[in-house]
């Protein structure tokens, strides 16, 4: 049975006036020597500095958890109005956070940043941040990292509300987004690597992407990425954006989603593979049962991509063309539905 420490026994006021930073470090590092749970009563934690999840100056590899009370009425919350992370994995210990809220007031620096060790889940949790701070939301390079039924408020229009990459050296394999519903002016979820190197076997399904921003799903390099049951609304520019960058793409699976660019029903595109003039590769791509609704052109690609099924699509209401393909090599298109499109397809 996991032992319970709460931070304010720790000296924790939970006021969002005094600053708990001190107190929050203290109870997380002796959550994680016992392996037990950091719980947070309901309350506002200030904080003015990153903690850490697991000691910085210690080689534990214990598990650990961080508990709050929810997100709603009686939600837990840490905010940070100073400049930085706001919190990051200080050493190779498996963290789990859930329950908590996230507020992010300052002008750099992510919520969350999940850059050591593997197997970390936030579940069930707010991550809020205001305009003007450049970095990205949640941060994570690790293997088998879970990020379930969590809330992202990005009022950033120019970063990402969740980001999985990788470093030099490390492998990011097998991470799992579901359930998690982002929403606002910024951009949803970026997948991208160091040079050298790309994420591989990454799950994204059943989320709600309501942001309005100019991109929704973002893929520039992945070793089979599965995009399944998503619903991708009211974007302004690209839902989703295959921009192969380093290794490119190799092996995305887009399933049974919903998608529409409905802020821009005139030039908006459902999916876009884009081509740069390096015409780095995009290798089976494969697209079936989605809907793709209420946008200047449905699907968009040329010559790099190569090996494409799509295949058993229901496309409508499409300004320009449904599918516009220009040189794609050994692709399957067929069993498409198309209703009120300028034009169904563009095949060159």
């Amino acid at each position: 049975m996991e032992s319970y420490y709460n931070v304010k026994e720790y000296g924790a006021v939970g006021d969002g006036v005094c600053d708990d930073t001190i107190s929050i470090q203290k109870c997380m590092d002796y959550a994680q020597e016992k392996k037990g749970v950091a719980f947070f009563p309901s309350g506002t934690y200030l904080i003015s500095s990153t903690i850490y999840f697991g000691r910085k100056d210690s080689d534990s590899a214990n598990e650990f958890t961080i508990q709050g009370t929810g997100t709603a009425n009686t939600q837990s919350m840490i905010k940070m109005v100073n400049d930085g992370n706001m919190a990051e994995t200080g050493s190779e210990a498996k963290v789990c956070i859930k329950g908590l809220a996230f507020l992010h007031e300052g002008k750099s620096g992510n919520i969350l940043r999940l850059e050591k060790g593997f197997g970390h889940g936030v579940y069930d949790c707010m991550l809020i941040r205001n305009g003007g701070n450049l970095d990205d939301m949640l941060y994570f390079t690790g293997s088998y990292v879970e990020i379930v039924n969590t809330g992202f408020g990005n009022a950033e229009p120019n970063c990402y509300a969740i980001r999985c990459t990788t470093e030099h050296g490390k492998i990011n394999i097998n991470s799992n987004i579901f359930d998690c519903r982002i929403w606002g002016i910024g951009k949803g979820l970026l997948i991208d690597s160091v040079p050298g190197n790309r994420p591989e076997g990454l799950k994204v399904s059943r989320n709600m992407f309501l942001n309005t921003g100019e991109e929704q799903i973002t893929i520039e390099t992945v070793l089979h990425v599965d995009i399944s049951n998503n619903m991708l609304d009211q974007c302004c520019k690209t839902s989703v954006l295959i921009r192969p960058v380093g290794h490119s793409v190799c092996g995305a699976f887009l399933l049974g989603n919903y998608i529409s660019p409905a802020k821009d029903q005139v030039e908006g595109i459902c999916v876009l593979i884009e081509q740069d003039e390096k015409s780095l590769m995009v290798l089976s791509l494969h697209m079936a049962n989605n809907m793709l609704a209420y946008a200047g052109y449905g699907i968009v690609g040329g010559s790099n991509l190569v090996n494409a099924n799509i295949c058993n699509n229901t496309i409508n209401d499409i300004t320009h063309c449904g599918i516009e393909l220009d040189g794609s090599k050994d692709s399957i298109i067929e069993n498409n539905s198309f209703w009120n499109c300028g034009v169904s397809k563009k095949i060159g």
